[in-house]
């Protein structure tokens, strides 16, 4: 076994190990990890977060397990990013991950949506608060958002 597959297996753990279910303390435990296990990564992906680029669009479900999406805005704010858990519609992740069946993703918006999703909406890294932005919709629009950045 290669250095590079215990690192991606490892990395895998980490992030599959970041649940709701888990206290606040542990994901930020696990969350440290992870910006540990790839620096350059993770900064790159707070970074994105910080550029509030991200919107994370629900279903409006009063219910636990409502599923949800994200949408990311490119650099040039030319196209947008569906992220969904364990899949974004990039280049570099069809590439990296879909093409070469690879379990380690080195794709930032991917990353990025993990940290959002888990880390405390009031967690601040260095002077810069970590911001959530929301959309919830209707089934019919949620439908229809998904399908628009689907097809960019």
């Amino acid at each position: 076994m290669s250095v590079l597959t215990e690192i991606n297996g490892y990395y895998r753990i980490i992030i599959s190990a970041i649940n709701s279910r888990n206290s606040p303390a542990t994901n930020h435990y696990l969350i440290r990890e992870l910006i540990e296990a790839n620096t350059k990564l993770a900064q790159s992906a707070i970074n994105l977060i910080c550029s509030e680029r991200i919107t994370k669009i629900s279903l409006t479900l009063d219910s636990p397990s409502t599923p949800f999406f994200y949408a990311i805005q490119s650099k040039n704010l030319s196209r947008q990013y569906l992220v969904m858990p364990g899949y974004c519609d990039c280049h570099y992740f069809a590439e990296c991950v879909l093409s070469r069946c690879t379990a380690f993703t080195q794709c930032v918006h991917e990353m990025a949506c993990i940290l959002l999703e888990y880390m405390d909406s009031t967690l601040s890294l260095g002077a810069e608060a970590i911001v959530k932005f929301t959309e919830e919709v209707e089934e019919t629009e949620y439908l229809e958002q998904m399908l628009l950045l689907h097809d960019e």
